[in-house]
């Protein structure tokens, strides 16, 4: 949290929006990011369960965004959850988007 902009809790407003290289080369080498996409965690269990790419999608976007996809996202990416590669390099996109900030 505190590579992403938390305040350290020593000193009040101590927080950051700015971006930096540590935050990057988190989200592309991380463990987190590596715990999503290693065949064992918890939404590699929720995609199991989801038989379609349409609801893999919707198991996506509901894990990561905290929302279903729009229209048009479900257009443009069911047809890129065919395949469990191609699923991990969605993941991470889906991570390292502008979508995807921390607010504090």
């Amino acid at each position: 949290m505190r590579q992403f902009g938390s305040s350290d809790r020593k000193t009040p407003n101590a927080s950051s929006d700015a971006a930096s290289i540590p935050q990057i080369l988190t989200l592309y080498n991380g463990s987190q990011i590596h715990k999503l996409t290693d065949g064992k965690g918890a939404l590699v269990e929720a995609l199991k369960k989801s038989p379609t790419p349409s609801e893999k999608l919707n198991t996506l976007f509901l894990s990561i965004y905290g929302t279903f996809p729009n229209n048009s996202e479900k257009e443009n990416y069911t047809h890129l959850l065919r395949k469990r590669r191609s699923t991990a390099i969605f993941v991470r996109a889906m991570i390292s988007s502008k979508r995807f900030l921390f607010i504090q």
